[in-house]
């Protein structure tokens, strides 16, 4: 399952980077933005451990569409004991977002060790609006649809069902200070009352210069069901480096 994932991971990179004969005409009005993010650690004496989390967010758009692609890995071995092992994608596709109210696809796949997740697939169409936006990147995006979950905990039996969800995302601008991210997703089961939950992530960036910036994540996760020893409430606080990689 876990090659499986991969795959369509590297088939989803393929067809967001890979040229278009349609847009050939467009392409004064297009952009892209690639951010690369990158904290780790490396501890050798008492303890031997090794720890990187790398982050990518390409985006690539014009007033027709955008595609906004989120990959995320986390590792975490200590000694011959491997903590921490997870990997999750989130893909949305929007089209005509100069409208108030404009369609978009999501998607979000991957696995996740630490929380004993073996794989999570969900996808689903529906529809977004920009409820606030000003030139300064400052925007408030609200989107919400529905599609199909599959879940399978480690040691159960996979879950499969029609779900809905939602994906919020608040821009902020501070000034000198930086700038201020906000994501969070949402997903709700329709035959599963009780299996739902909410992923939050707060990214706050310090500009060092042009293409660096000093940045602090802090992820909050909310699964009401869970396997074994694992919380139901989960919090992740992170300090690194953002490389804008591309910005045009």
């Amino acid at each position: 399952m876990i090659a499986w994932i991969r795959s369509v991971v590297i088939l989803v990179l393929a067809w967001s980077v890979s040229p278009n004969p349609g847009l050939c005409n467009t392409l004064d009005s297009t952009w892209v933005r690639l951010e690369l993010d990158l904290r780790g650690r490396w501890q050798q004496g008492n303890l031997n451990q090794i720890g990187i989390q790398p982050n990518l967010r390409f985006q690539w758009g014009n007033r027709r569409y955008l595609v906004d692609l989120q990959s995320n890995y986390q590792l975490l071995k200590a000694s011959d004991f491997v903590l921490i092992d997870d990997f999750w994608t989130q893909a949305k596709l929007t089209l005509h977002r100069e409208r108030s109210i404009y369609p978009m696809v999501a998607m979000n796949l991957g696995y996740a060790l630490s929380y004993r997740i073996d794989h999570s697939f969900l996808l689903g169409v529906g529809m977004g609006s920009q409820l606030w936006r000003r030139p300064e990147r400052s925007s408030l995006e609200f989107n919400v649809f529905a599609g199909y979950l599959n879940f399978d905990f480690a040691g159960e039996v996979a879950q499969s069902s029609a779900a809905i969800g939602s994906l919020v995302e608040l821009a902020v601008p501070l000034g000198k200070i930086g700038h201020l991210v906000w994501q969070a997703q949402s997903y709700h089961p329709l035959d599963k009352h009780n299996f739902w939950g909410i992923n939050s992530a707060t990214q706050l960036n310090c500009p060092i210069n042009k293409q660096f910036s000093f940045q602090i994540n802090y992820q909050f996760i909310f699964n009401n069901q869970t396997v074994m020893d694992i919380e139901r409430i989960n919090t992740l606080m992170l300090f690194g480096f953002r490389y804008l990689i591309i910005s045009k």
